[in-house]
């Protein structure tokens, strides 16, 4: 695999100084095509027993929406991560089960059993929209980048009103998130700033501009915002900070669970958090 991804940088590199334009379209749409994410036999088990299965149409195509416990009036949305899908949220949804909740997970497009072949937070933020619209969550939980997605449609969608929101392990910026990609793929400047150009062509806005910290400023909801001390991913002082911007926000530090944060002591505080 580092011998392919070596390959795949060296590339682009390459292409980027005779035709820069075409090398950043190519290295932003390869940050955009999920390697991970859909179900195995193992893991769609568990969405395979949820109470309801549902699609919605979005631009990038068909949405899966899951159900559990849709017989209850509180509901409770989870927005999972980047190459990951609903089942991850299979041990908060066993104790969230126990109490009188209907659980709502989608996934995210171009994961689980979405349609679509690339991601990108605006139509994850499209999906989070029509889902909000049809079933009217009062608690959304998001971890990762679908956390920052969240962020984004309650920036971009005012109409969204959630009462709480619990934002998990979230990035700051998008940047920071290409720039691990360009990382590992040891992009030359010259690729690194085509990226750059293919998303303002394609968004009509910088890279730069995509600092959530910064949309938190907008979110009006009762937050929980948790971060662990070791997350390689998403630095620790990225929570803390989108939790400074945000008005009525709590910060919960974790030690040693990492960008995933499963954990007992996690689970009890959302739920917590939630009554």
């Amino acid at each position: 695999m580092s011998i392919l991804i070596s390959t795949i940088g060296k590339s682009i590199n390459a292409l980027s100084i005779f035709a820069p334009q075409a090398a950043g379209k190519i290295a932003f749409k390869l940050f955009c095509t999920p390697r991970k994410g859909r179900y195995n036999e193992r893991s769609s088990k568990y969405v395979e027993k949820s109470d309801k299965k549902e699609s919605l149409n979005c631009p990038t195509g068909k949405i899966q929406v899951y159900h559990w416990n849709q017989e209850n009036t509180q509901k409770v949305l989870l927005l999972h991560g980047w190459e990951s899908n609903s089942q991850r949220w299979r041990f908060l949804i066993n104790r969230l089960m126990e109490k009188d909740i209907h659980i709502i997970s989608i996934d995210a497009p171009g994961h689980g059993n979405s349609e679509g072949k690339i991601f990108t937070v605006p139509s994850y933020a499209e999906a989070i929209m029509q889902v909000c619209q049809k079933h009217n969550p009062g608690v959304i939980i998001g971890h990762s980048i679908g956390g920052g997605s969240l962020i984004y449609a309650l920036s971009e969608y005012p109409e969204l009103s959630p009462s709480k929101i619990v934002l998990m392990g979230v990035p700051k910026t998008l940047k920071q998130m290409i720039d691990n990609f360009a990382s590992v793929l040891q992009l030359s400047k010259k690729s690194i700033a085509g990226i750059k150009k293919s998303f303002l062509s394609e968004f009509n806005r910088t890279l730069d501009s995509q600092d959530y910290s910064e949309y938190a400023r907008k979110i009006k909801a009762k937050t929980l915002v948790v971060h662990d001390r070791k997350d390689k991913i998403a630095p620790y002082q990225d929570g803390v900070e989108i939790a400074k911007k945000i008005e009525d926000a709590e910060l919960l530090t974790t030690d040693n669970l990492g960008h995933s944060l499963q954990g007992k002591e996690v689970y009890m505080k959302i739920i917590k958090f939630i009554e």
